[in-house]
């Protein structure tokens, strides 16, 4: 007995699973025809995973909940009355599936929630012949794999490749906000000179590859006035949308750093 509701329940566990990712999955696929595809690839991917995350969120609360519960009963019914009538327990899931429609008064959801339980009564069935056998199950996990794929496949088909990360985005994304030290800085690849508390001020910033679609950005500050004469610079490695402090050197200046005068 103990075995047998084991069996049970990981057969509806698996089913539950393989049949909302794989739902979702489907879903997310049907919104790739309405995808803005003249955006970079893994803008499109993102919005392709969090479909995929919201259906499933839904789904698997539906199925998780009301699905098994009518999937259950039908299982102690059909235990009861009509074992051998293995296609009248797939046709009360589809019956039964139809539920939400009904109630919501939707012919789009009562259609949609039929096929997903009539695909959850099929696969359950075939789960629980396969494991009356002592055969092998867990390889089912694979079908939301390999559509995973063809959503990839079908996504790298039909958006564009990323554009390259250029040295001035690099900059850019470097000096965005304020409030730092960058701030007194060139926004873009140059050189600024000026006067500050009678010192005369060198500030330049700069930017070389480190290999591809990743930067240094280097921001270098020179100050003069008579026989003194210091610097300092400080860096970051950048890449698209992030960037990680790479290595600095020098003193701070002596000046109000924001007391320019031309």
């Amino acid at each position: 007995m103990g075995s047998d509701m084991t069996d049970l329940m990981i057969r509806k566990l698996l089913t539950t699973f393989v049949v909302t990712t794989s739902t979702s999955i489907l879903f997310s696929l049907s919104d790739l025809p309405r995808s803005d595809y003249s955006i970079a690839s893994h803008l499109v991917w993102n919005d392709i995973f969090y479909n995929i995350y919201f259906y499933n969120m839904y789904i698997g609360a539906i199925i998780f909940i009301y699905g098994n519960a009518v999937s259950l009963a039908i299982e102690w019914a059909r235990c009861k009355w009509f074992s051998r009538q293995v296609w009248l327990g797939i046709g009360l899931h589809a019956f039964w599936g139809m539920g939400l429609g009904v109630v919501i008064k939707s012919w789009i959801f009562l259609l949609i929630g039929m096929l997903i339980a009539l695909a959850y009564g099929v696969l359950d069935w075939w789960l629980e012949a396969r494991m009356l056998k002592q055969k092998r199950v867990a390889f089912i996990l694979l079908l939301p794999v390999v559509l995973y794929a063809v959503a990839w496949a079908a996504l790298y088909e039909k958006a564009p490749s990323d554009p390259s990360f250029t040295m001035e985005e690099a900059v850019a994304f470097v000096v965005q906000g304020g409030g730092t030290d960058i701030q007194v800085f060139p926004d873009h690849i140059g050189i600024w000179h000026g006067t500050i508390d009678s010192y005369r001020v060198v500030r330049e910033t700069s930017a070389g590859p480190l290999d591809e679609n990743r930067y240094i950005v280097t921001f270098s500050e020179t100050w003069r006035k008579g026989k003194i004469i210091n610097s300092r610079h400080f860096s970051y490695q950048v890449e698209r949308d992030s960037m990680t402090f790479y290595s600095s050197e020098g003193d701070s200046p002596p000046y109000d750093r924001h007391n320019i005068k031309e």
